[in-house]
């Protein structure tokens, strides 16, 4: 099945593809990084590996995507709204392709509402996969300056180095630090792998049917409003001390080279959160999206992992 729709989550209309080639398979929900940053028309192109083996949902969160309005109530657009939001799909998913389980796969800021997710209602999944997890960003972030002003002073980047002084002493704290830290962050993780540019991936968005230039305004719109609203308390997050244990099967598929989301932090959250059973698999040319930067080994893990569950 190929259905594209909108659905009234939580008062609002927001945007879901499904896709897969059987309605018996299991339900798999990707959700999208950012905050509002959908991903869907590159998930589509290059995960569809996994629709022969899931009903794979995505969803373009509150704000983000084709679910983005200006209108969304400001106050609404917080981590329990959220979670909120995909209480409400998945008892949609359940009801109509009569599952008792879903399977969550949630990258960056979605690995976050993921994993506050399996928390609070461990009953309705059956597996949570997380990839550019999130588990305490005050330290990611000061991990994050740390590795870019490194390659700034090995490398003599006079420009670099002169737009780091401006960050804050504790990196990250405001909207401005975090961009300033992306920036060069990405530019130097180019030059260190293989990882495919903003420019590759904006490209290829574009290869699918869905997506439209009116969606590349709006996903940008959202993104700008998501980050605004919700960056304050994505900031405060410490999976550390706020979920020390999980009810479900846990796997992290993180990059080896992840400085945006610190993947070595992501290790240590690993090493002491509690589950029935956990794993995690390293993409050794990847950074923060190994969905996309090494996409047939990233189907394969989740397809052999879920198979296993």
């Amino acid at each position: 099945m190929n259905e594209e729709r909108y659905l009234s989550l939580g008062g609002i209309q927001q945007w879901i593809s499904i896709r897969g080639i059987s309605e018996q398979k299991p339900i798999l929900i990707f959700l999208h990084g950012g905050p509002g940053i959908s991903l869907n028309a590159l998930f589509e192109y290059y995960n569809s590996e996994l629709e022969n083996n899931f009903l794979v949902v995505n969803w373009d969160q509150r704000g983000a995507g084709k679910s983005f309005s200006k209108f969304i109530p400001p106050e609404s657009m917080k981590v329990d709204t959220f979670v909120s939001d995909l209480k409400e799909l998945v008892e949609y998913l359940k009801k109509r392709f009569g599952k008792e389980k879903v399977c969550i796969l949630g990258e960056s800021w979605g690995s976050l509402l993921g994993i506050k997710y399996a928390q609070k209602y461990p009953e309705d999944v059956f597996a949570f996969i997380g990839t550019g997890q999130v588990s305490n960003m005050k330290e990611s972030e000061r991990l994050g300056y740390e590795f870019v002003l490194s390659e700034a002073k090995k490398t003599g980047n006079k420009k670099a180095l002169r737009q780091l002084k401006k960050v804050s002493e504790y990196p990250g704290e405001t909207i401005k630090d975090v961009k300033i830290t992306r920036k060069w962050w990405s530019k130097f993780a180019l030059k260190l792998y293989e990882k495919p540019s903003q420019l590759f991936l904006l490209r290829n968005m574009f290869r699918s049917k869905q997506f439209s230039v009116f969606d590349f305004i709006r996903l940008f719109r959202g993104h700008k409003m998501s980050l605004k609203l919700l960056w304050n308390e994505i900031y405060e997050t410490n999976l550390f001390e706020e979920v020390s244990e999980l009810n479900v099967p846990v796997y992290f598929l993180l990059g080896r080279h992840d400085h945006q989301v610190s993947s070595a932090l992501a290790e240590e959250y690993f090493k002491i959160l509690k589950a029935p059973k956990k794993q995690i698999v390293w993409f050794e040319n990847s950074g923060h999206n190994p969905q996309f930067e090494e996409a047939d080994l990233f189907n394969k893990a989740i397809i052999s992992l879920l198979g296993k569950s």
